[in-house]
């Protein structure tokens, strides 16, 4: 397969906006970590329509301001930048495949360094996105080591603002991911009966969504109180309240999560009282979608809905989603007011004991009311 998954022109209008926030802030040049992982490859991805080999290696995109990207990639990348049609936008030099492990050896720092020589950058400031959290320390201390003259610093601030805010044209990319998502979750339904075990009702949602063409997944089927495990063999038993649910990279990059309880026969009482904890918690969320709000203002109406039932909140109420993790995080601590053009996934996960409830949708924000992107009601699934 090849041809470019986001238009190229699409990915210049972010070089532009990038470098335009680049100059605001006096820096010369972006370096852009990532790696092929769900929660990382985002950056790299939304920059050069490139997604990173695995979690083994990572990718770098080099973005010297006013100018197109370049990537820095190990071998495997280089390989396969024609599939992806980023070949023009490669620095092809020679690295190994992968540094021996424990060696401490950076194989792409000699690379950046060169590029840093290339465009006259000694004594300039440039930005790192990913320095904190996906770059490696090798890299970082070996760029510093080559470059001593180089002030390089945190960016992290300086893209996220711009990523998360989608428009009209990326939010149309947007939908097409959502179809993806939302034929996984019919399978998911269908799938979900007393007796089959996670893995093969996972096993078949991923088939429906790899024969889209989606690039990753992360597909769990969980008793309630859990949030996240890899599928098991246990069986899926009678009388038990579960929730399932799909994420997908569809081949836009696009990044789309959707969930939703299950109950299997007749549930304890406490487990469906917590359901409705739930269910309140969500509604006040979704309520307070809108321009203007704080993500802490949504987190904290779930949690007072979580608090009122007796439950506890087991991760973050949500986040903002598009090409990977996008801002704002939906947590008391992150004052980011929401925007229009953004998108987010509103996900409450609450538990109380043995019982818990986790459901999932996207919205993007608007001037008015959010727009919900699944074509499927936000319900609870009975399977008698």
């Amino acid at each position: 397969m090849t041809g470019a998954r986001v238009p190229r022109e699409m990915v210049e209008e972010r070089w532009a906006a990038v470098s335009a926030a680049m100059e605001r802030e006096g820096l010369e040049a972006l370096l852009v970590a990532g790696r092929g992982q769900i929660g990382q490859y985002g950056n790299v991805f939304y920059l050069s329509g490139l997604l990173p080999f695995n979690d083994v290696g990572h990718t770098y995109v080099f973005l010297r301001r006013g100018e197109k990207a370049q990537l820095v990639v190990g071998k495997r990348d280089q390989v396969v930048a024609d599939v992806y049609a980023v070949e023009d936008l490669i620095w092809h030099a020679p690295v190994a495949d992968m540094p021996a492990i424990g060696s401490g050896v950076s194989a792409l720092a000699p690379q950046i360094s060169a590029l840093i020589e290339k465009h006259g950058l000694t004594g300039e400031r440039v930005g790192i996105v990913g320095m904190s959290r996906i770059m490696p320390v090798a890299d970082l201390e070996a760029i510093r080591a080559l470059q001593p003259a180089v002030a390089f610093v945190d960016a992290e601030a300086l893209l996220a603002p711009i990523k998360a805010v989608k428009s009209p044209r990326e939010l149309e990319l947007y939908k097409d991911a959502c179809g993806i998502a939302d034929e996984g979750f019919e399978v998911l339904v269908e799938a979900m009966v007393p007796g089959a075990t996670e893995a093969a009702i996972a096993a078949k949602v991923e088939e429906s969504v790899r024969a889209r063409g989606s690039l990753a997944t992360i597909i769990h089927v969980l008793p309630g109180h859990v949030f996240t495990r890899p599928p098991t063999l246990r069986e899926v038993p009678e009388n038990e309240m579960v929730h399932g649910y799909v994420e997908c990279v569809a081949p836009n990059g696009y990044w789309v999560e959707k969930g939703t309880m299950f109950a299997l026969g007749s549930v304890p009482d406490r487990s469906m009282e917590v359901y409705e904890t739930l269910e309140r918690a969500y509604v006040a969320g979704e309520r307070l979608l809108r321009a203007g709000t704080s993500a802490a203002d949504v987190a904290r109406a779930v949690g007072a809905e979580a608090e009122a039932g007796g439950c506890k909140q087991g991760i973050w109420a949500g986040h903002g989603v598009g090409i990977d993790h996008d801002s704002p995080v939906l947590s008391v601590d992150d004052p980011t007011p929401l925007a229009a053009g953004m998108v987010i996934s509103l996900h409450p996960h609450l538990y109380d004991g043995d019982y818990g409830g986790f459901t999932i949708d996207q919205y993007t924000i608007t001037d008015g009311d959010p727009l919900r992107h699944s074509r499927f009601e936000r319900k609870l699934y009975t399977v008698d």
